[in-house]
This record gives structure tokens, C-alpha cells and sequence, in this order.
């Protein structure tokens, strides 16, 4: 169970992740490798092949990235498609990258 602030919010979030393979650093960095599947207690829902959790500064999700609800402030991203997800932890906000001319699908409800 990985637990970290929200980017914009003083609240706490707790999500259950299944892969595998884990592993933690001395220093508090996070790793989890094959079929990473990552739930909240509501209805956020991502999948990948590796995530990579770097404390206080960044989640990494890389490798079939699918994330369903993942919420924060007024925004929805109901649903988010692609090669490697970076959530930055550290300066708020969020970046989606896809490879190999494939495209990157989101979608957003404000």
C-alpha cells in the first residue's frame, strides 16, 4: 500500500498495488514491475507494466499505461491511454508521453 499527499490538496491517499514484483529503496523510493494493477479506496484504477515512485517528487507509470478516474481539485480524467504517465508530485501536474507514433487518448471532464 503506497500512501502519498494528493498534488493539489493536503488529503491522503491510499492505494493498494499488485504486481509481481516490489521493492523499496532505504531512502523511500518505491518500485513495482510486471502487471502493475493500483486501486484507491474509490474508483480511480490504473495498469501498467512498471511503476516507479520516487518520494516527494514524482509517480512514473511506463509501459501500457490505462488510468481510469483519477481526480484532483475540479478535474476528471476519466480515462488516460498511453506509453508512460508522470505524475510530479513535488510541482503539481501531470505528463503523458507516447512512443512508436502510437497517440496519446485522454479524457477530461472539468
Amino acid at each position: 500500500v503506497l500512501t502519498h499527499k494528493t498534488v493539489l490538496s493536503n488529503e491522503k491517499n491510499t492505494y493498494s498495488i499488485m504486481s509481481e514484483t516490489q521493492s523499496q529503496s532505504s531512502n523511500g523510493n518505491f518500485e513495482a514491475s510486471g502487471n502493475v494493477i493500483i486501486q484507491d479506496q474509490k474508483n480511480f484504477n490504473a495498469r501498467s507494466d512498471k511503476l516507479i515512485y520516487e518520494k516527494e517528487k514524482s509517480i512514473k507509470l511506463i509501459g501500457n499505461v490505462k488510468i481510469d478516474n483519477y481526480q484532483y481539485d475540479d478535474i476528471l480524467i476519466e480515462k488516460v491511454e498511453g506509453d508512460e504517465f508522470i505524475l510530479f508530485i513535488d510541482q503539481g501536474g501531470f505528463q503523458i508521453n507516447s512512443k512508436n507514433d502510437n497517440r496519446v487518448k485522454t479524457k477530461l471532464k472539468f
